[in-house]
Protein backbone atom coordinates (compact mmCIF):
# COMPACT_ATOMS: atom_id res chain seq x y z
CA UNK A 1 0.00 0.00 0.00
CA UNK A 2 1.29 3.48 -0.93
CA UNK A 3 0.75 6.52 1.40
CA UNK A 4 1.49 9.64 -0.56
CA UNK A 5 1.95 12.82 1.66
CA UNK A 6 1.72 16.47 0.28
CA UNK A 7 4.92 17.76 0.84
CA UNK A 8 5.08 21.35 2.35
CA UNK A 9 8.00 21.27 4.80
CA UNK A 10 11.75 19.24 4.22
CA UNK A 11 14.45 18.44 5.85
CA UNK A 12 17.57 17.79 3.83
CA UNK A 13 19.55 14.66 4.84
CA UNK A 14 22.34 14.84 2.76
CA UNK A 15 22.33 16.94 -0.71
CA UNK A 16 19.16 17.53 -2.52
CA UNK A 17 17.58 21.21 -2.44
CA UNK A 18 14.01 21.69 -0.90
CA UNK A 19 11.34 23.29 -2.97
CA UNK A 20 11.83 21.37 -5.71
CA UNK A 21 9.40 17.99 -6.70
CA UNK A 22 9.82 15.15 -4.80
CA UNK A 23 9.84 11.15 -5.36
CA UNK A 24 9.04 8.54 -3.29
CA UNK A 25 10.83 5.49 -2.26
CA UNK A 26 9.00 2.71 -4.10
CA UNK A 27 8.58 5.47 -7.59
CA UNK A 28 11.96 6.19 -7.34
CA UNK A 29 13.21 2.62 -7.33
CA UNK A 30 10.63 1.68 -9.77
CA UNK A 31 12.24 4.26 -11.98
CA UNK A 32 15.84 3.21 -11.46
CA UNK A 33 14.88 -0.44 -11.81
CA UNK A 34 15.79 -1.37 -8.32
CA UNK A 35 13.40 -2.89 -5.55
CA UNK A 36 12.69 -0.75 -2.66
CA UNK A 37 15.07 -2.75 -0.32
CA UNK A 38 17.96 -1.75 -2.33
CA UNK A 39 17.17 1.60 -2.91
CA UNK A 40 16.83 2.03 0.85
CA UNK A 41 20.28 0.53 1.26
CA UNK A 42 21.76 2.67 -1.21
CA UNK A 43 20.50 5.31 0.99
CA UNK A 44 21.81 4.36 4.37
CA UNK A 45 25.46 3.61 2.57
CA UNK A 46 25.42 7.51 1.98
CA UNK A 47 25.18 6.66 -2.34
CA UNK A 48 21.67 8.93 -2.78
CA UNK A 49 20.52 12.14 -1.09
CA UNK A 50 17.24 11.75 -0.10
CA UNK A 51 15.17 14.53 2.21
CA UNK A 52 12.30 13.62 5.13
CA UNK A 53 9.18 15.20 4.92
CA UNK A 54 8.19 17.05 8.29
CA UNK A 55 6.11 13.98 8.48
CA UNK A 56 8.98 11.16 8.25
CA UNK A 57 8.51 10.28 4.88
CA UNK A 58 11.81 10.09 2.76
CA UNK A 59 11.73 11.12 -0.67
CA UNK A 60 14.38 11.92 -3.29
CA UNK A 61 14.32 15.05 -4.62
CA UNK A 62 14.08 15.16 -8.94
CA UNK A 63 17.46 16.55 -9.25
CA UNK A 64 18.99 13.07 -7.66
CA UNK A 65 16.65 10.93 -9.74
CA UNK A 66 18.37 12.58 -12.89
CA UNK A 67 21.61 12.37 -11.72
CA UNK A 68 21.14 8.50 -10.73
CA UNK A 69 19.31 8.05 -14.27
CA UNK A 70 22.18 9.89 -15.71
CA UNK A 71 19.60 12.92 -16.57
CA UNK A 72 17.83 10.53 -19.24
CA UNK A 73 15.11 12.70 -19.31
CA UNK A 74 12.24 13.89 -16.63
CA UNK A 75 10.42 10.90 -14.70
CA UNK A 76 7.04 10.11 -16.09
CA UNK A 77 5.19 11.21 -12.77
Amino acid sequence: MNIFFVMEEHETLKGGTTGESQVSVPDAARALGLDSFTLLSLIQRGRVSVTRSTSGEITIPESELARLTGGQGSAPW
